[in-house]
């Protein structure tokens, strides 16, 4: 389960009747009555309570639903999970103990193909404004326009410091979807009518100066930390201020964040989930292992659990059971990336490089930053000497967040090895040993590289080889 940016959040305690109408992701706890209409993503919390009829792009319950349920694009029903009502959706994912009790009529959607140029072309161009980070459970497509169109519901808050928190929450809701993309100015007309004392807030109040750069403004922030002072144990505000930063692509305060949560809540599954996926995603895989190890013990049945024991037949050199691992998760988890890195390990170690590098990509074609996916496919193009280009603006990118990964530096080196920039590999590769001395692999990698930069100084004139294309 991939968790990432979250546009809106209605916590426990709140009641809500009528019709609700967004754009987004939204996330639900509360109690709510009548009937929910989107394109985008809605997702019932643990606690949440839902009687409606329900039309959206994509429904993640973990909650309980009581009413017909119609998806464009996905259903999940997770653990536990009740739902009473017919449902119409091109995709159904059930996990263990959900409940479900209605028909089911799944439609036949086409999806349109993408050769592996286009994706490599993606994930090396940089962001792309239609590819979310990743977004809190599945792969849906990211909102284009206002988060809220339509919203008239009464509300009853319970528990001191609720409206506060949830005057700041519907703020970041505000900015969060109101912001258009490519420069498209944010239309004042737009409201929020909340029956929240009689207080009306509006897009063009709530909006701040630089909407691109600073759409949470550090009031809004300052509050969540608030919120984490008064309530260390309350997973939410770590999760709010995570998944913020998460939408803005800044991943080392979404890990800081995280931590803190981690270090409060270390048997919390849902930080724990995040934090792993989050510190995987930038290449900090040694770090990640750390949380998946706590995660499997929270939770022996999780794909992460699977993942653990795949990686572990891997490196015992169980390929085929590793394998077998990594699908059987990945039918449990189908947005997992991590079980696809797992596959694409495997597959590189079987010489089966082809397979490998497609892994890669279908990662790419949903998270063109996906650090474990891009350094993967570098090293791939770089071992088999083809698409060295392209492979060194995969290594590069995969070292954007953190530039102090030896693994991956091992990869840059070599790409540039193979361009004939022995320079460059001899420098790179040294950073390598400076950072773990230990390991005799980087040594011989450097012999190799200076042997080679000698032996371009003995012969100047000699050109590297035209790079191959597959």
């Amino acid at each position: 389960m991939n968790l990432g940016k979250l546009n809106s959040y209605f916590g426990d305690g709140t009641v809500l009747k009528g019709s609700l109408k967004f754009k987004g992701v939204l996330r639900f706890d509360g109690d709510f009555e009548g009937d929910v209409t989107t394109q985008d993503t809605f997702i019932i919390g643990e606690t949440g309570k839902v009687k409606a009829t329900v039309k959206v792009g994509a429904l993640h319950n973990f909650g309980k639903i009581s009413g017909n349920v119609e998806a464009q694009k996905n259903i999940s029903l997770h653990t536990n999970s009740k739902l009473e009502g017919n449902i119409s959706t091109p995709s159904l994912v059930t996990e263990d103990m959900a409940f479900f009790e209605g028909s089911c009529v799944m439609p036949i959607v086409e999806r349109p193909d993408h050769s592996e140029a286009d994706l490599i072309a993606a994930a090396v161009s940089g962001p792309a404004s239609s590819i979310n980070p990743y977004e809190l459970v599945g792969k849906e497509a990211p909102s284009t326009g206002g988060f809220l169109s339509t919203l008239s519901v009464k509300q009853k808050m319970a528990g001191a410091g609720t409206g506060a928190f949830l005057i700041i929450l519907v703020m970041i809701w505000i900015v969060f979807g109101g912001e258009k993309r490519h420069g498209d100015a944010v239309s004042g007309e737009e409201t929020v009518a909340a029956e929240q004392g009689g207080q009306q807030i509006s897009s063009a109040e709530a909006k701040p100066e630089n909407s691109a750069g600073n759409a949470v403004n550090e009031q809004d922030i300052a509050g969540l930390k608030k919120e984490i002072e008064a309530n260390q144990q309350n997973p939410q505000p770590y999760m709010t201020l995570a998944k913020i930063s998460l939408g803005k692509r800044d991943y080392r305060s979404a890990i800081e964040a995280l931590t803190q949560g981690a270090t409060a809540m270390p048997k919390n599954e849902e930080i724990a989930t995040l934090l792993g996926q989050t510190l995987l995603r930038t290449g900090k895989e040694k770090e990640a292992m750390k949380y998946f190890t706590a995660l499997a013990q929270i939770n022996p049945a999780s794909a992460e659990a699977m993942n653990n024991d795949g990686f572990q037949k891997m490196d015992s050199g169980s390929l085929e059971q590793a394998v077998s691992l990594f699908k059987n998760a990945l039918q449990k988890d189908p947005a997992n990336y991590r079980s696809r890195i797992g596959l694409a390990s495997v597959y590189s170690k079987q010489e089966e490089n082809d397979k490998a590098a497609q892994e890669c990509l279908a990662i790419l074609k949903d998270a063109d930053d996906y650090a474990p996916a891009m350094n993967r496919l570098a090293w791939i193009y770089a071992k088999q000497g083809a698409n060295l280009n392209n492979a060194l603006t995969l290594s590069q990118k995969s070292l954007a967040i953190f530039d102090d990964i030896p693994e991956y530096i091992d990869t840059l080196s070599e790409v540039n090895y193979k361009l004939g920039n022995y320079n460059d590999a001899v420098k790179l590769i040294k950073k390598a040993i400076e950072l773990v001395p230990s390991e005799p692999y980087y040594r011989r990698q450097l012999f190799k590289f200076q042997k080679s930069q000698r032996g371009r100084a003995a012969a100047p004139q000699q050109q590297p080889a035209a790079e191959p294309q597959i």
